[in-house]
């Protein structure tokens, strides 16, 4: 389902859903041109959608797509129910088969069923919504239609940074009639996707429409081959609100078909089997690695031990998340290179020159090792990319990080202070665990391991030509 696909229709909406999704966590573009005017409106946007306790809404994107001939004209529809801090109902629908999907945490339990493949996981309910987008299966379910750019910041901390990740210019057009009703019009530009918002006016300055320009995204798609030329619309539109929802529990249960089988995780719903966690590695010695490097030097595990804190970030060219977490990671890396922190971007299997073109046309530099055959993503179980190991100075494994969170800077940040100043993240880690156990000495074993839940593994494979 989230795999590289080659049929171009379905090439073309995975990139959407990277394009808009997949910017969660970038750094947003301080020294813009952000018009005092629009700057007002979404700051009061971004302070009501936060203090609202609960909500619902209906939201509704809409793609016509053509290509090589072909129209196609797809719809999506996300159903929302919010009771912060981590209740949520999400029905996602599209007149695409196999688009019908279920997400719902009670605050105790959380449900995933995926209706094409009639299958459920139930889970431990996250602490707050943030942490249930940062399951990069969920993320990627819920960006269907690209509603997502806009419902993402409904669930985080800092809602106006995260609408304006990247945002270079942000235009105040006018007030205007959306039906009916008067809305604040705004226009921005970024680096990698430009887009229009519609937002009330007058005391519930909620979202009523967004208009995403795809160009920029499309042609960066096209640079590497990826697609034939297309042009594609976009309109998301958010209606029914209700401020004031009466919930109760039924509001947020869910109850799967009696025929739908229940499964161990996400992964499993797509037929994949079960494959080790890189958690695990946390605590442990950190597995042995030499590479060449993109400038033709050598990335050392035992020439870093003793001497270093290593950055290791498993990523490749046709990965979406790994293109937005990198620039941060690498943004980080450097605020810490002369506190004795190195960072090596781990490419798995593509050729240098790709590797090259890629960097210059982003305007990266970084150290690039390559892992050719993927034998070192093996060895860190790096089922899914982006995944980002942290090995301390004594050689272990402090910390990994898969899929792209959304407060990936703030993370790395903290945990490599921790780490300069020698602590031992990877021990405190894994003190709940131990204290939980003590606690229920006794009872009977937990039918999973404490920790992170398992998220979606893809089979790491070349980009095709």
């Amino acid at each position: 389902m989230f795999g590289c696909q080659r049929h171009w229709l379905v090439a073309v909406l995975a990139m959407l859903v990277g394009s808009l999704g997949a910017a969660r966590g970038a750094e947003e573009g301080d020294g813009g041109d952000i018009a005092p005017q629009a700057k007002q409106v979404v700051e009061q946007f971004g302070k009501f959608i936060h203090d609202l306790k609960s909500f619902s809404l209906l939201a509704k994107g809409n793609l016509h797509v053509e290509a090589q001939g072909q129209k196609q004209d797809i719809t999506f529809s996300q159903e929302l129910r919010v009771e912060r801090p981590n209740k949520i109902f999400i029905q996602v629908g599209s007149s695409q088969p196999g688009g019908g999907v279920t997400i719902a945490a009670n605050g105790e339990e959380l449900t995933t069923f995926i209706q094409p493949v009639n299958k459920y996981v139930v889970e431990e309910s996250p602490v707050d919504l943030t942490a249930l987008f940062e399951n990069p299966v969920i993320a990627g379910i819920t960006s269907a239609g690209n509603a997502s750019a806009i419902t993402q910041t409904f669930f985080v901390d800092d809602p106006v940074g995260k609408l304006l990740e990247k945002v270079t210019t942000l235009e105040y057009v006018g007030e205007v009639k959306l039906d009916d009703k008067p809305a604040h019009h705004l226009k921005a530009q970024s680096e990698q996707l430009d887009w229009e918002l519609w937002i009330a006016a007058g005391k519930e300055p909620l979202p009523l429409k967004f208009v995403p320009n795809l160009e920029k995204a499309l042609a960066k798609m096209n640079r590497g081959g990826a697609a034939p030329q297309m042009k594609v619309e976009n309109v998301v539109t958010f209606t029914d609100w209700n401020i004031q929802p009466k919930f109760d529990a039924e509001s947020f249960a869910f109850t799967p078909p009696a025929d739908a089988e229940k499964v161990d995780s996400l992964m499993e719903m797509f037929g994949q089997r079960a494959q080790p966690d890189a958690q695990k590695l946390v605590g442990e010695p950190a597995p042995d690695f030499e590479m060449a490097t993109l400038d033709g030097g050598t990335a050392s595990a035992a020439e870093q031990k003793n001497k270093n804190v290593v950055i290791l970030d498993f990523w490749a060219t046709w990965c979406g998340p790994c293109r937005e977490a990198m620039p941060i990671i690498n943004k980080v890396a450097k605020a810490f290179a002369d506190k004795g922190v190195v960072f090596y971007a781990v490419n798995i299997d593509e050729e240098p020159e790709k590797i090259k073109e890629f960097l210059d046309a982003e305007k990266l530099e970084l150290a690039v090792a390559l892992d050719k055959g993927g034998e070192v993503a093996q060895k860190y179980l790096a089922n899914a990319i982006p995944q980002t190991v942290i090995i301390g100075k004594d050689g272990r494994v402090q910390v990994v990080h898969v899929g792209l969170s959304a407060n990936l800077e703030e993370k790395l940040t903290e945990e490599l202070t921790a780490l300069v100043d020698g602590k031992d993240l990877a021990a405190e880690s894994k003190k709940p665990a131990a204290d939980e156990t003590a606690a229920e000495e006794g009872s009977e074993p937990a039918p999973e391991e404490t920790g992170a839940k398992p998220k979606a593994k893809l089979k790491i494979k070349k980009s095709p030509k």
